[in-house]
C-alpha cells in the first residue's frame, strides 16, 4: 500500500512542476528544462511522462468542466 501512495505522491509533484513550469508559455522540452530548473535538478521528466502527464491534465479538466 505505501508503494501506491509513493507513486500517487511522485505523480503529484511532477504535475505540480508541469503547473508551475506552464506559468509562462513554454513546449514540450522547454517544459522539461523548466521543471529541472525549478526543482534543483530533483526531478526529471522523460519526454514520454511529460506527455501523459499532460494528457491525464486535460482529461481531467475537460470531465470537471475548467476552462483553460
Amino acid at each position: 500500500m505505501r508503494s501506491i501512495a509513493l507513486t500517487v505522491d511522485v505523480v503529484w509533484l511532477k504535475l505540480l512542476y508541469i503547473l508551475f513550469a506552464l506559468l509562462e508559455l513554454a513546449y514540450g522540452y522547454l517544459i522539461m528544462e523548466k521543471i529541472e530548473e525549478l526543482s534543483n535538478d530533483q526531478v526529471r521528466l522523460a519526454s514520454e511522462t511529460l506527455i501523459e502527464l499532460l494528457f491525464n491534465l486535460n482529461i481531467n479538466c475537460k470531465k470537471k468542466n475548467i476552462k483553460k
